[in-house]
């Protein structure tokens, strides 16, 4: 009893919401999650735009929340691996670009949060999909790990 968990649709998308994080992702989560989503596909698009397509992207993610309510995010690690055969220059840009100009959800969120970004290009001794990701050791961080990965399929002409 006493559950805190919604369900709400979004066009014809249902979606759940879960404070507890238990069953669904909590509205933190989600935040987060709409914040990767919205810098990949920027970047999935700057790339193929550049006439450098990546092959995949994997976001590694983890946020900071205040220890006082409201609680809200402080700062936001972002760690995104790329492979492919894209110039390590364009993937800086790109994501300079996402950040700086289009990223909507960034735009959005209050301008005081810590907002870190880095890359991996075509890392090597690492199983595709298992980058560990940032280090957290502060006990008031709230890990995303793998929160999202696109494999977007080779054009052939």
């Amino acid at each position: 009893g006493g559950e805190l968990r919604f369900s709400g649709a979004i066009d014809d998308t249902i979606v759940h919401v879960d404070g507890s994080s238990e069953i669904a992702p909590s509205p933190v989560q989600m935040l987060s999650a709409a914040l990767a989503g919205c810098m990949a596909i920027d970047i999935v698009d700057i790339l193929a735009k550049m006439r450098t397509p990546a092959d995949s992207l994997c976001i590694d993610l983890a946020v900071e929340r205040a220890k006082q309510t409201p609680r809200r995010v402080v700062s936001a690690e972002m760690v995104f691996t790329i492979l492919g055969n894209v110039p390590e220059k364009n993937v800086s840009r790109a994501i300079e670009m996402s950040r700086e100009t289009y990223c909507s959800v960034w735009h959005s969120l209050q301008p005081d949060i810590k907002f870190q970004t880095a890359f991996k290009l075509n890392p090597a001794n690492e199983p595709r999909g298992s980058s560990p990701g940032p280090e957290v050791t502060d006990t008031s961080y709230e890990r995303v790990s793998q929160l999202m990965m696109w494999r977007m399929p080779t054009m052939h002409t």
